[in-house]
């Protein structure tokens, strides 16, 4: 396959996703991840003297930073520029898919045990799991576990026909009398859309269950030699190092709109889970000492209210599975991240066991915040077709990011979100997986993937030529990623701001008296205040004043107020017991001390 040139990388030796190169490094004959699971060894210890944020990141690796030249982005590449992240605060990187995949995007996956030769292979992974942890980041991959590639081995051998292997997936002969949906058919339009299988093999027109598409078999997780294998390659990623797992689509496993998977009332999925997280753990225990928890993170994809997950949380001998999944609506789905203190003691205290509280704005497969908040308010007039942000849209869209940090548990910035990233998912799913817009010409990114063909999968700077570089953002003062940075030192500072526990939350109203906005008092309610003791109380104030009109907050003539981090405050100025605000994004952190 030639190699191609892209106009920004004419210095590199290109190299498309699939390339051959690539693909004659995929193990195409394992069948089994047990000899890894044996062979594997610990190799990263944990620095536990840097203090936890508690701040996630979720980043494509293929589309943060080029290391080794090619145009994709590789483990080489982050590695080298980890103090990104550490700058930013970030202790959890959670990574979408790094195995050997058919696609870009990983998720559908040839070989659970390795890492892509595109994202540099395991050599390169492996330093980058231990400079992580010597910088005190922990890191979590994603196991896509309802499915795998048409192109791995067990699926291979089903077709062929061997019992052991059709057994892992869910086959079935089709009625000529009833419609089928959520299924895929083994002939030559989709066989001959791979690179990586037997091409002298025919095609056997057997059917069954893919609740994606064809080119993703879902696996037959009644089979326990499946469960089995499942527990396998999640212990190896455990026994090497990583902190925890995020699980694709889990709530597909079962209940497949194709009758030909069976059925679950959530029990199923949860026992699952504990098993994984027994095995997995029990590898570690040996080591525990040196990781940064003896207990795995491990949280599912979710697109609802994450009270509704209760049912993944223990299996029905009260075993754990379960401990987060990712909050779909209170964020996300929403047009703002200012919650009450009343509301946000409710989503708290409905999490089930005392789970992880996971929320974000964004992620791989949804459209951008900043352009749904652009359509629904704004018509689409404040961002540009080179998509540069109006003032009015990005102070908007900072505040809320920023506030939903100030909020507690463990919330999720996604890939580019802190760089103000906007493209538009409506022009293909790229565009919300884009390049980091790098001034250093040796980490930018810019590829496509051989099947797919430069249409439909071009990684590269689609949205954000106009924005700041990542190596010149942190000079930006009042720059999104300037200012998470300075909360997130507040995170790791106030064990009151990175925690969950309701009983740390204060209604503002306790503090506050007047706010002489032209909105309502009542505005006072979605402001972060924290009890620190019974007589201080930690005020974090995020604000967008976006008219002529500059807001007056009155402190209750209770308390004294302490600019604690004078450094990190901007446009707001301290009048007696008064906090002024001034045009523009406002931020500050305050003290209040009873008198």
């Amino acid at each position: 396959m030639p190699l191609i040139t892209l106009s920004c990388n004419e210095s590199k030796n290109s190299k498309l996703w699939g390339d051959d190169n690539f693909n004659k490094k995929i193990n195409l004959s394992n069948l089994t991840y047990s000899d890894e699971l044996e062979n594997v060894k610990f190799i990263a210890p944990f620095n536990k003297q840097v203090t936890p944020s508690n701040t996630f990141y979720q980043l494509i690796t293929y589309a943060f930073a080029d290391g080794n030249n090619d145009g994709i982005g590789d483990f080489i590449g982050l590695t080298e520029n980890l103090d990104y992240f550490v700058n930013l605060g970030i202790d959890t990187l959670y990574l979408s898919p790094i195995h050997p995949a058919s696609s870009y995007h990983g998720y559908d996956v040839i070989d659970y045990t390795d890492v892509a030769a595109e994202l540099g292979g395991m050599e390169a992974f492996d330093k980058f799991l231990i400079k992580a942890h010597e910088k005190g980041i922990r890191v979590i991959i994603d196991l896509v576990f309802n499915h795998t590639s048409y192109e791995h081995p067990w699926f291979q051998k089903a077709l062929q026909g061997d019992p052991k292997y059709e057994k892992y997936y869910n086959f079935y002969e089709p009625k000529s009398n009833q419609s089928e949906t959520k299924y895929g058919i083994d002939d030559s339009s989709l066989r001959n859309l791979f690179f990586n299988v037997d091409k002298s093999i025919q095609p056997t027109n057997k059917h069954y269950v893919a609740e994606f598409w064809g080119g993703m078999p879902d696996l037959n997780l009644d089979n326990p030699e499946v469960i089995q294998e499942l527990i396998n390659i999640q212990s190896f990623w455990a026994k090497k190092g990583v902190d925890g797992f995020r699980y694709d689509a889990f709530y597909h496993f079962f209940n497949s709109e194709n009758q030909h998977e069976s059925r679950d009332d959530g029990s199923k999925i949860a026992s699952i889970f504990a098993q994984l997280r027994k095995n997995s753990e029990s590898v570690i225990s040996e080591t525990a000492e040196q990781r940064s928890n003896k207990e795995l993170i491990m949280f599912g994809e979710w697109w609802g209210n994450p009270a509704d997950a209760k049912v993944y949380f223990m299996d029905k001998q009260n075993n754990k599975a379960l401990n987060g999944v990712l909050d779909g609506i209170n964020y996300a789905s929403n047009s703002s991240t200012f919650i009450s203190s009343n509301t946000e003691k409710l989503v708290k205290e409905y999490l089930p066991y005392n789970s992880l509280w996971l929320p974000s704005i964004d992620n791989h497969d949804r459209v951008r915040w900043i352009q749904k908040i652009n359509r629904e308010f704004y018509s689409g007039k404040q961002i540009d077709e080179n998509g540069f942000v109006n003032d009015i849209l990005k102070n908007y869209y900072s505040v809320n990011l920023l506030n939903m940090l100030t909020k507690g548990g463990n919330p999720i910035i996604y890939h580019g979100d802190e760089l103000m990233m906007n493209g538009h998912k409506g022009n293909g799913d790229q565009y919300v997986r884009e390049a980091f817009n790098w001034k250093n010409n040796k980490y930018q990114v810019d590829f496509y993937e051989r099947r797919s063909g430069i249409n439909s999968s071009h990684i590269y700077t689609h949205s954000i030529k106009n924005l700041s570089s990542p190596e010149e953002i942190n000079k930006d003062k009042d720059s999104i990623y300037s200012i998470a940075s300075d909360i997130n030192k507040l995170r790791k500072e106030f064990i009151q701001l990175r925690e969950t526990n309701v009983e740390y939350i204060v209604n503002p109203n306790e503090v506050l008296v007047h706010i002489n906005d032209d909105l309502t008092n009542s505005f006072a309610e979605y402001y972060t205040v924290r009890k620190l003791s019974d007589n201080e109380y930690l005020l974090v104030l995020v604000e967008n004043v976006f008219n002529k009109f500059k807001p007056i907050i009155q402190i209750n003539q209770d308390f004294n107020i302490e600019d604690i981090h004078p450094e990190m405050k901007r446009n707001i100025t301290i009048n007696n017991n008064q906090l002024l605000l001034d045009t523009g994004v406002n931020f500050g952190v305050f003290k209040l001390v009873r008198k």
